[in-house]
């Protein structure tokens, strides 16, 4: 496999919940402007490590000249010059740093994992790099536009709100986010204000909810009625996407079409509410996939996915296993960085072998308050000490099975990160969680006591 080519720059759109558009879930926006949007974040950085500017979380993201989805076109997004850079960086065998997710993936995991891995074993006997140089022009743009994957999150209309989300992610978020920016928090130090809130570098305001119904436009209609015929799968993510009546609308086109017995379709839902109505028309696709964002057991799943119950939860899981649709996709934050492997062993116990060795896991990256690059390093040895106990149990799998290399890859990125440690970010996780605490029902000291004990002193004297 080619070091830095990854076929997603040459075949597929991605539409983030407000419409910003890019190549992939795990790359950064795509800019009109890419050399001013580096500059400008450097300068950013630089002002932040000087402690110039307040910390926002999503400094990180572009703003500058962005393509939104249904204002402009997918094909044009395509031949964007971010898009042209990204694809003539990867024909040379350079590692653009707007893919940098995948190449950290990748090292952790020893070359195994990443969405770019995943993609080339998908797409390795029809599009590789011999058939993108066919189709690229001298300036990375494209001869030929052939849009064959689509991700779609449409808008941010969703009945949870987790703890490392945000109102750009949720729309339930509203109302705790006006309380944390009334407390003048750090998850709110942004530019965002009780009114409005900050997503991806741009001012949203939460009585206007227009700049997520970009799927309601005729635009991203028409471009969809261009490509729906050729389309080989569709991602759907959200906000909630099952409870979108829009998403309906397309599965029942694409199945009164026909198509959609060529489609792969994949989902990533918060398995709170599974229509049988949608099982059965599944059954009319080629395949379908469920990755269900479930990150803890009991009342601690509760607490990070608020306000799910984990009796529906693991009830919904069973239903999709049970249609040989479902896994679990992990989100690993500084709250369930000691216990997100009681899930893993709920698995193993309850679901099937599929299920589990399916499992998905990520850790937080950004808001960087709640990675787990935030917490001191002895919670992070204790963390590195259990998945070693997992590890070496009867109960874990063979250690070549993919379930173990994920786990590993894991606790790489926490040796790697082990002696990292900036006070703020662990500051700001003490605080956001002080103050969700003032607000909702569930305390972080009654659902993660161990982790509570080992910084006990310094959560209790957050002022």
């Amino acid at each position: 496999m080619s070091d830095s080519f990854c076929p997603l720059p040459w075949i597929q759109v991605s539409v983030k919940p407000s419409g910003m558009m890019t190549t992939c879930c795990v790359m950064r926006p795509v800019v009109k402007s890419p050399s001013k949007s580096q500059i400008r974040r450097q300068e950013i950085q630089q002002q932040m490590t000087e402690g110039d500017v307040p910390f926002s979380r999503l400094w990180w993201e572009n703003s500058d000249n962005i393509y939104v989805c249904g204002k402009d076109s997918m094909f044009d997004v395509m031949n964007g010059p971010m898009l042209n850079e990204v694809r003539l960086s990867m024909l040379k065998g350079e590692k653009h740093k707007a893919c940098g997710t995948c190449w950290s993936r990748e090292r952790y995991s020893n070359g195994k994992i990443s969405v770019r891995v995943r993609i080339r074993r998908q797409w390795d006997n029809r599009f590789g790099i011999d058939e993108a140089k066919k189709i690229t022009n001298p300036d990375g743009s494209l001869t030929d536009i052939d849009i064959k994957n689509i991700e779609l999150r449409f808008g941010n209309l969703c009945n949870l709100k987790c703890v490392m989300c945000h109102p750009g992610h949720s729309s339930l978020w509203y109302d705790d986010w006006k309380k944390l920016s009334e407390m003048k928090t750090f998850w709110t130090d942004d530019g965002s204000d009780i009114d409005s809130f900050m997503f991806g570098g741009v001012r949203y305001s939460m009585s206007d909810d227009s700049p997520f119904n970009w799927y309601k436009t005729e635009k991203f209609k028409e471009d969809f009625r261009q490509i729906y015929e050729g389309l080989n799968e569709i991602y759907w993510a959200g906000g909630e996407p099952l409870l979108c009546e829009e998403h309906f609308q397309i599965v029942d086109a694409l199945i009164h079409s026909g198509e959609s017995r060529h489609i792969r379709m994949r989902y990533d839902s918060n398995a709170t509410h599974i229509p049988t109505s949608l099982i059965d028309k599944w059954k009319h696709f080629k395949w379908i996939g469920v990755q269900a964002s479930v990150d803890d057991v009991g009342v601690r799943n509760n607490y990070i996915r608020y306000p799910s119950k984990w009796r529906r939860i693991a009830e919904n899981l069973k239903l999709l296993d049970n249609e040989g649709v479902g896994h679990s996709g992990t989100t690993i934050s500084c709250y369930n960085v000691l216990t997100f492997l009681e899930f893993a062993k709920w698995a193993r116990r309850f679901m099937s072998r599929n299920f589990w060795e399916t499992m998905h896991f990520k850790h937080v990256i950004a808001p960087f308050h709640l990675s787990p690059e935030a917490l001191p390093k002895h919670v992070k040895e204790r963390a590195i000490d259990r998945i070693d106990e997992y590890l070496k149990s009867d109960e874990s799998p063979h250690p070549r099975t993919m379930h173990h290399i994920k786990v590993d890859m894991f606790k790489n990125y926490l040796i790697e990160v082990l002696d990292t440690f900036d006070d703020r970010f662990y500051q700001g996780f003490l605080q956001h969680t002080r103050n969700l605490d003032t607000i909702r029902p569930l305390k972080f000291k009654d659902c993660f006591p161990e982790l509570y004990g080992m910084i006990q002193e310094d959560y209790d004297g957050v002022c």
